[in-house]
């Protein structure tokens, strides 16, 4: 075994430091349960949920077929890998220096970024000017040094000349692509930050990947704020401020967004530490799932100035069709929440989030806020924009979504556009009016069920494909007896080639491979890319099918509570998967 050769201090921290919900949930659709998390067990068939995820130590247990371990144990299972490839796989995803030549990169950016955090804390202690701006900002010593912020000096080398000593050497490829300096068109390179404090911006091993810098004057003429650029270490898309606390926190299950570091930070200060912010002005389907993998609920918190308005609508559009309860605050015109907590105190900013509108309602009084219906062009515009809006979302997860809260929401669309509530239903809400015209929309059951046995008969065909196949699909999900059959061969002992299938099947077998003509091989898969996309593709059908099946009976008004809780939770959880395939689907 090779496992020798691994530094131990490396599976160490592995074991220690890894983030085994995020691993988990790549394979299976997990839902907070307390402080830990469940979902259906990987391992064996299962309708009721048994597998348990617990973050704090580490660990997964199934509580129906006893299967449990770490997470480098659940990997090597799951995927059906040897100890060493697993090992290096995590290190690599966590940024553990693995192999020199490979990894060197990566450890010595994480290296020059811990240095430059270092040295923005000595240059703050040093210069009173920054000093005054975050006093002035009403921060205190305290959460100053938490958050470690620091200031960059209106120099355009002295971080290079640091790093350049401390480093003991200076490789321009390195210094560049790290993402602190930038350079001229002579090639020259300098500082990126200068004469600005900065925020520091961690992973979820709170390891500091890049830097957020804030000018001390709002007159200058450059750019208020001043992010790092992406590189091999950071992707402004997939890392939201401050979410390595809150997840580190272990005891929230939800979280509130504001759309800066300051709004964070002053939060925090006042006691409400459940706060992250997006690094720009957008908000992608990454970070929604960042959210989606360890919160229950989101609150959208932003400015009431215009852009703040803009903020949150852009953010809405990306988390109204995730699984998360999504409510929105607007603030009073001109006031951001650092200001809002320091004038009205953290505890009538909690009474605020209390009463937070439901998301889609909050949506369409923003539109409505933006153009008056007064004006008759507004009005068009509006409707138009709210109209527009309520069709780009995902018709399934309309149907029957009591989140929607349908009736009141037509009727507040009716009384500000003055029109009858059945046009506001006929325009915004056609999916609403008939559940069953949803399924329409998903793949004829035949054309399903020929994916699944195309799927199947490739697995003969292909050891690779075949390991794939059995890693994704269960006995359970194959109902048809002529598949049946074909997987419990497929699963067996000594499985057959495909040329001799027919020696091993029953005649009912027999003639649906005739009628399929599956000795074509351009009905089989060659490759395990093109399984792997298909894969995905019946697994998120199969998914969207069982979300149409759970929201019909949601839009059923004889639902009891007991019922429809059930169901709620089950939609949740089947949300959460398919939010998980459409993210393997894009990245393929």
């Amino acid at each position: 075994m090779q496992s020798s050769k691994i530094p131990r201090e490396v599976i160490q921290e592995i074991l220690e430091t890894a983030d085994i919900v995020e691993v988990i949930s790549g394979h299976v659709a997990l839902k907070k349960a307390g402080s830990n998390y469940r979902g259906l067990c990987p391992f064996h068939n299962e309708k009721t949920p048994s597998f348990n995820v617990n973050p704090s130590k580490r660990i997964f247990k199934c509580f129906g077929c006893g299967e449990g371990g770490d997470v480098i144990q659940f990997k090597m299972k799951i995927e059906n890998k040897n100890f060493p490839t697993v090992v290096k796989e995590l290190a690599e995803h966590m940024g553990i220096v693995w192999d020199v030549a490979e990894q060197g990169q990566i450890a010595q950016m994480l290296k020059l970024h811990n240095l430059a955090g270092s040295f923005f804390k000595r240059q703050l202690e040093q210069h009173s000017i920054a000093l005054d701006y975050f006093s002035s900002r009403g921060l205190t010593d305290e959460v100053i040094s938490k958050f470690e912020l620091g200031y960059a000096p209106d120099s355009w080398d002295a971080l290079l000349n640091y790093l350049r000593n401390q480093m003991g050497f200076f490789n321009r490829d390195l210094f560049t692509e790290s993402g602190l300096f930038s350079s001229n068109e002579r090639g020259k390179i300098f500082d990126r930050f200068r004469q600005r404090v900065i925020f520091p911006i961690h992973n979820h091993r709170n390891q500091i990947i890049a830097f957020g810098g804030r000018v001390l004057n709002n007159s200058e003429k450059t750019a208020k704020y001043l992010n790092s650029p992406d590189s091999p270490l950071f992707e402004k898309g997939r890392v939201l401020y401050n979410l390595n606390r809150v997840a580190g926190y272990g005891q929230f299950n939800e979280v509130i967004v504001v759309e800066g570091y300051m709004d964070v930070i002053a939060l925090d200060q006042f006691g409400i530490p459940n706060v992250v912010a997006p690094l720009g002005t957008g908000f992608t389907k990454q970070q929604v799932t960042l959210l989606e993998e360890r919160f229950d609920k989101v609150i959208l918190l932003f400015d009431g100035d215009n852009a703040g308005g803009t903020a949150t609508l852009r953010a809405l559009e990306r988390l109204i069709d995730s699984s998360l309860i999504v409510l929105a605050v607007r603030l009073e015109e001109g006031m951001d929440p650092m200001d809002f907590v320091k004038i009205h105190g953290s505890d009538k900013l909690r009474q605020k989030l209390s009463e937070a509108s439901n998301a889609l309602r909050f949506y369409c009084e923003d539109v409505l806020r933006q153009y008056p219906v007064k004006d008759r062009k507004n009005k068009k515009m509006a409707y138009v924009t709210i109209r527009d809006f309520f069709r780009k979302l995902d018709p399934i997860l309309l149907v029957g979504d009591d989140r929607i809260n349908e009736p009141s929401l037509v009727h507040y669309l009716s009384t500000s556009f003055d029109v009858q509530e059945q046009i506001i239903r006929d325009q915004f809400f056609p999916a609403r009016q008939s559940a069953a015209q949803v399924p329409q929309k998903l793949p004829k059951k035949e054309r399903h069920s020929e994916d699944l046995l195309r799927l199947i008969l490739s697995a003969f065909k292909n050891q690779e494909i075949r390991k794939a196949v059995i890693s994704v699909l269960t006995r359970s999900e194959i109902e048809v007896t002529p598949y049946l059959m074909l997987w419990n061969l497929l699963v067996g002992k000594e499985v057959p080639s495909l040329q001799e299938l027919s020696l091993h099947v029953d005649n009912e077998t027999r003639q649906l491979l005739i009628d399929m003509q599956w000795e074509e091989t351009e009905f089989l898969y060659t490759n395990i890319q093109e399984c792997e996309i298909a894969l995905t593709e019946y697994k998120f059908q199969q998914v969207q099918q069982k979300l149409v099946e759970v929201m019909q009976n949601l839009a059923n008004p004889a639902l009891g509570a007991d019922k429809k809780r059930v169901l709620q939770e089950e939609r949740m959880s089947l949300t959460r998967e398919r939010g998980r395939l459409i993210g393997l689907k894009s990245s393929r």
